[in-house]
């Protein structure tokens, strides 16, 4: 999934704090009482009415249930945001947004895939994915609302008036506020505003050098209220003696939070270990954006066993006999041979 992050180039100190942020590979993410709306995280709660008539009504203790319902209420407080926004044309097309937080055209629009703007997150669970809801009325929140964590977070956090529809905005939810770094591999795309200054522009282009990034510059089209985005420079990172194409192929891989998993089909046919050592850290160079395990295989076959468990005895065999190496991400120097065993 990609989403968009509007950003304008304050200055202080002669620097932009958003555009040291964005080659440090960090993000902010705001109190709730920092963001723009007046009316943030405004909800209704009748949870506390609820528990008095069941109190009442069934002689229920619910105190350990308003206890529960005190301590959700301050955690939510505490929560930091970072808000994004989506696009139905796949690039930052939203006047609006380039108009209120990018500096009117002279900042730049960020294009991040938010699974990997997560990963260097400790807990997965630690930062949750909210794709904001606009309607008249403020969200009434009940009891029956404890039965799904996704709908409290939205009635609590993804919820707003329909005069921001507009934004098309999505959020993280982190636990607590503040600088976040991520993983440079998150960023896929860079939109310079066609107001943007010279120094700004080339401070973003030389600062990305080395990173698999493009940059395009925003337009307006002649005789239209809309933008052409321009592709201006592809940015790829530097690999001195770079695998061939018809040495491997990528069977399939597995990005978790910490580490990335790659099943490679090798097509060479020298299996010494020198050999199989280099190509094992030239493909982590080219292709791992982080922790990896690298699994090369000699036949494409193993493709629909390698995510499956359990193996039975027959698909074992299959794993045996098309294994070659494994190399871990924690002894990356070390090719596991027999690693079916």
């Amino acid at each position: 999934m990609i989403a968009l992050k509007y950003r304008a180039c304050k200055e202080k100190d002669c620097k932009c704090r958003d555009i040291e942020m964005l080659l440090a590979d960090q993000i902010y993410a705001s109190p709730i009482e920092k963001l723009n709306d007046c009316f943030e995280g405004r909800y209704t709660d009748s949870v506390d009415k609820q528990l008095d008539v069941i109190a009442a009504n069934f002689h229920y203790d619910v105190s350990s249930i308003r206890a529960q319902w005190k301590e959700l209420k301050k955690t939510v407080e505490g929560v930091g945001v970072y808000s994004l926004a989506l696009s139905d044309g796949g690039y930052p097309n939203n006047k609006l947004l380039w108009s209120l937080y990018a500096g009117e055209y002279t900042g730049f629009c960020a294009a991040y895939d938010v699974d990997k703007l997560v990963q260097n997150e400790q807990f997965p669970w630690l930062v949750n994915r909210v794709t904001v809801n606009y309607q008249e009325n403020v969200p009434i929140v009940d009891a029956t609302d404890f039965s799904s964590e996704a709908l409290l977070l939205q009635k609590m956090l993804g919820t707003k008036g329909s005069d921001w529809e507009r934004e098309k905005e999505f959020r993280l939810v982190y636990d607590k506020p503040g600088v976040k770094t991520y993983n440079k591999a998150a960023l896929k795309a860079i939109f310079l505003g066609f107001r943007m200054n010279d120094s700004h522009r080339q401070r973003i282009i030389d600062g990305l050098q080395g990173r698999d990034v493009d940059i395009y510059e925003m337009a307006p089209m002649a005789g239209s209220y809309d933008f052409n985005a321009d592709l201006k420079f592809s940015l790829r990172r530097k690999i001195e003696n770079a695998l061939r194409e018809d040495e491997y192929e990528i069977i399939d891989t597995n990005h978790q939070q910490k580490v990335e998993n790659f099943y490679v089909l090798y097509k060479g046919t020298d299996r010494s270990d020198e050999k199989l050592e280099a190509f094992v850290q030239k493909f982590r160079e080219m292709h791992a954006t982080m922790n990896a395990n690298v699994e090369l295989y000699d036949s494409a076959v193993v493709k629909p066993l390698l995510k499956k468990y359990p193996l039975n005895n027959a698909e074992l065999k299959i794993m045996r006999g098309h294994a070659i190496v494994r190399s871990s991400f924690g002894a990356p120097d070390y090719l596991w041979k027999d690693f079916f065993d």
